[in-house]
């Protein structure tokens, strides 16, 4: 058993990734977001040695002997909420859109097929990870990462978060959603299967006595997704420089301003009201959130005509 502090992860990933894109986007993390980090760290200490990840807050019941079977390469517990297509624009290959244009796409006799449903619907948790090492599925999942972040890193962003939106969605869909929605993608590939050897629990892992203290605590006002939206923290220690071109044709809104903005030959143009907007088929989750740097590099042009 061991216990890692922050120092000590920080060096396993020098050592064990240097020179690699893993190791990029553990660093490019804003440190000041406590659980950023080890949300990379568990994934690759788990590929490169294989065992059994748990929170320090968390614990099983149940003899680990009676938990992993000889047959298991990777388990994983199911969260109780419904998985849903929250996270991900349509470009990206782990969105429904996506996923669909490559695995089901439309035919003459089936012309609206259906994504089928897996793992009950649910997410899975990442506080408790059984895997073997060098598992397909955890390398897959970090390569998700790893994209997701460089988006992300050049304010190209491949994760939706409206005006509305908590802001804590920006770290459980970089780092934490990538489980279930790789997962789904490698069986719906129907490749690496048996290598992957995926066997997943049930909910909370209660079947094993599964307990975790971080279910207790979300009402406390230190709780990092509190923390998050409270002070409005950038998810990332550092972004590339904005560029015009990088929202050319759609929608941006400031941090703070109530205007929503339609790019245009490298001009933010207003939306005069909410029905224009709508008018012009976009919805809340076109919208980008964007910092007065963003806005600086985009000049303000004329305002967009109505449109009912």
């Amino acid at each position: 058993m061991n216990f890692c502090d922050n120092e000590m992860k920080d060096r396993f990933m020098e050592v064990n990734f240097a020179g690699s894109s893993i190791l990029w986007a553990y660093n490019i993390l804003n440190p000041a977001i406590g659980t950023s980090k080890v949300e990379i760290w568990r994934l690759a200490v788990l590929y490169l040695h294989g065992g059994m990840y748990m929170d320090d807050d968390a614990n099983i019941g149940t003899n680990l002997e009676d938990v992993v079977l000889p047959t298991d390469k990777f388990l994983l517990g199911k969260e109780p909420y419904d998985f849903d297509d929250r996270c991900y624009t349509p470009d990206f290959p782990l969105s429904n859109h996506s996923i669909t244009q490559r695995f089901f796409a439309p035919t003459d006799s089936n012309p609206h097929p259906a994504v089928p449903t897996l793992f009950d619907n649910k997410f899975f948790f990442n506080w408790a990870i059984f895997s073997n090492p060098g598992n397909p599925l955890l390398l897959r999942i970090m390569e998700h990462i790893v994209a997701l972040l460089k988006a992300e890193y050049l304010n190209e962003s491949k994760i939706k978060l409206s005006p509305l939106d908590h802001r804590g969605k920006l770290l459980m869909c970089a780092t934490t959603f990538p489980i279930t929605h790789a997962a789904r993608e490698m069986i719906f590939e129907n490749k690496q299967i048996e290598e992957m050897g995926l066997r997943v629990g049930g909910l909370y892992f209660k079947e094993y006595d599964a307990e975790m203290k971080a279910w207790n605590n979300d009402w406390r006002p230190d709780r990092w997704v509190k923390q998050i939206h409270k002070h409005r923290m950038p998810y990332l220690r550092a972004y590339a420089p904005p560029r015009a071109e990088t929202y050319e044709g759609k929608v941006v809104q400031c941090k703070g301003q109530r205007e929503i903005y339609l790019v245009q030959d490298k001009t933010r143009r207003a939306f005069p009201d909410f029905t224009t907007f709508t008018a012009m088929k976009f919805t809340l989750d076109d919208v980008h959130l964007v910092g007065n740097d963003v806005f600086e590099v985009i000049k303000l042009g004329l305002p967009l005509p109505y449109k009912s």
